[in-house]
């Protein structure tokens, strides 16, 4: 059983991306140094005025459903970045948020 778990795990996995407060958004199999970079509400306003630069990864495609998963602040960062990928035609404009 687990043969065939380990064989099926990359298809059936969710797919993630990570916000780091110092990196912006990456992939979720991406390996950073550890920093002490906080999620404050004044770093959330500057990732959100410069979105772009905090969010040039490549996102999971056909996505239908997003879990934002975090503190407030990482959600207002998280939420901006859903809402401007909807602006942009990158992500489904009925695309659930959870």
């Amino acid at each position: 059983m687990y043969s065939t778990f380990r064989a099926n795990v990359t298809a059936t996995r969710p797919a993630i991306v990570i916000l780091s407060a110092k990196h912006g958004f990456i992939e979720a199999d991406r390996v950073i140094e550890p920093y002490e970079q906080r999620m404050t509400e004044a770093r959330a306003n500057e990732m959100i005025a410069e979105l772009p630069g905090f969010d040039s990864i490549e996102w999971p495609a056909g996505v239908r459903s997003i879990l934002l998963a975090g503190g407030k602040t990482y959600r207002k960062v998280m939420l901006a970045a859903v809402e401007r990928r909807k602006a942009l035609g990158l992500l489904d404009s009925n695309i659930v948020i959870e």
